[in-house]
């Protein structure tokens, strides 16, 4: 178990140990210095670095490929979220504000996507969902507290009923007020999931439920005249005179709340024969895995943003009062249903230091049918109803509640080696063959070649697109904004990057 305790900008306190919750809990807490840190001892009783190395987990569901639990301390005290990653983000001065890439990345995947992207490095994604593979229960505590009252906490619990059966629940969560008026922040990110295998694991059950929140206050930006003011007095007398808080924000009363919600099952059967793949020496139980798989996914994802403001006429921040001069009440919601139908085929590889095998090689091919609605509030023009061509409208609509469909069916193709060889690759390519995504083409692939530890890794990857534009960027209509721009031709891109790596620096 992992429990930090961080109060910036001192170092953390990180407490390592295997005894009971309420133990450890109760031993952090009487911790007074912020600086002390705790190892595991040589003389453990329980064996922990041998318990810790056979504590292993998976997120790609297709190949199942184990990772260890990493219990180093590097980059621990990095705790904001926007911070992490090879590219930190831009966000607005507070955690849990809406977040945007410093270096641009085009992120949009083939298949439906609503275009929400702001919150992301906050939530718990679809790929970063747990599975263990251990007889070992685990348990992952992080506690951080910040400046003016912000709090960040995270809790991961695995718990093993048999050698078949695993429970996993994630939770994390952050609360800032912030420094400025108008910029308190709240996100909620929780993920259970489950992993279930027969004795002779030749049926595999997978499944999560995701469930991430964020609910934020909306300033609309600051007076810069009042803000430079106060600043400019701070600095003259060296110490906070006069608070952040005075500074008076376009927006009194808006707020925004976006929550997703995802349900994941997978069911995979086995053929042919099983070979061992051992974790570790003297691995009783080892997992087995086979030369061709049959699977079948299935997806619910569901999302919603709310956009609220009780009082709109105390600034000139909005353009357009469409609807309402009252109130603004803007809402979306979307209901996605994704099946999946796969093949995989797995190479393997006798190990010469034990009697088991590992995987050389795996590819999958699958066909994938997404249908989803788009329920909005839709603006109508009062006076021509919109129906004369050429004719300038007048700016005040009736809202009447739309539901908008779309449905595709695609074509999934994947190849990749094993991600620990020495010269790792994969290869994905999806076309869409049917309706909305008709003719949508997504081509990755990656290069990862470990020269040594001393002299370097190199990798090289590219992904080529032609791609539906996101929906949010052809169709919007809200108290304020409306756009709909239904002939929008496909996003063409071809990004490619290139990453040295040196573990000895």
């Amino acid at each position: 178990m992992f429990l930090y305790i961080c109060k910036p900008p001192a170092i953390c306190t990180v407490v390592k140990r295997n005894g009971g919750f309420f133990a450890t809990l109760l031993f952090a807490l009487l911790l007074v210095s912020p600086h002390l840190q705790a190892q595991i001892l040589a003389t453990d009783s329980i064996q922990a670095e041998q318990r810790y190395s056979r504590i292993q987990y998976f997120t790609d569901t297709y190949t199942n490929q184990l990772q260890l639990v990493d219990t180093l301390l590097q980059h621990f005290e990095v705790f904001q979220p926007t911070q992490k990653g090879n590219f930190e983000a831009l966000f607005l001065g507070n955690s849990g504000q809406p977040h945007a890439p410093l270096v641009f990345n085009y992120e949009r995947q083939i298949g439906f996507s609503l275009g929400w992207r702001q919150f992301n490095r906050y939530f718990i994604q679809p790929d970063s969902v747990r599975y263990f593979y251990s007889l070992y229960p685990f348990s992952d505590l992080r506690y951080t507290i910040g400046p003016q009252q912000e709090q960040q906490m995270g809790v991961l619990f695995s718990i093993p009923i048999s050698s078949n059966l695993n429970i996993t629940a994630d939770y994390k969560r952050i609360v800032a007020p912030g420094i400025y008026s108008r910029q308190k922040a709240k996100t909620t990110a929780f993920a259970s999931s489950i992993r279930y295998s027969t004795s002779n694991q030749r049926y595999q059950l997978l499944g999560n439920y995701t469930l991430n929140k964020a609910d934020t206050e909306q300033s609309g930006g600051y007076n810069p005249d009042v803000y430079f003011r106060n600043q400019l007095l701070n600095g003259i007398l060296d110490t906070l005179v006069t608070p952040r808080t005075i500074i008076v924000p376009h927006l009194g009363t808006a707020k925004n709340v976006l929550s997703q919600k995802r349900a994941f099952v997978q069911q995979t059967y086995s053929i042919g024969k099983l070979y061992n793949f051992f974790r570790y020496a003297g691995d009783t139980l080892p997992p087995k895995f086979p030369t061709l798989k049959l699977g079948h996914r299935f997806v619910y994802d569901n999302q919603r943003n709310d956009y609220q403001d009780t009082a709109p006429n105390a600034s000139s921040y909005y353009p357009n009062f469409f609807v309402s001069t009252t109130q603004t009440r803007d809402s979306l919601s979307t209901q996605l249903f994704d099946n999946e139908a796969f093949v995989a085929f797995f190479g393997r590889r006798k190990l010469t230091d034990t009697t088991g095998y590992e995987h050389t090689i795996s590819a999958r091919a699958a066909l994938r049918h997404q249908y989803g609605r788009i329920a909005q509030t839709a603006g109508v023009d009062t006076i021509f109803a919109n129906l004369i061509e050429g004719v300038p409208q007048d700016t005040t609509f009736v809202g009447n509640d739309t539901l908008r469909t779309i449905e595709s069916g695609m074509l999934v193709l994947h190849f990749e080696n094993p991600p620990k060889s020495k010269i790792n690759y994969w290869l994905d390519a999806s076309y869409g063959l049917w309706g909305t995504y008709q003719n949508d083409i997504s081509v990755s692939g990656r290069l990862f070649v470990r020269l040594s530890n001393k002299i370097g890794w190199l990798q090289a990857g590219g992904t080529l697109q032609s791609l539906t534009p996101d929906y949010l960027t052809n169709f919007y209509f809200s108290n304020h904004y409306q756009w709909n721009n239904p002939n929008f031709k496909k996003t063409n891109s071809l990004q490619l990057n290139a990453t040295y790596y040196n573990p000895s620096f």
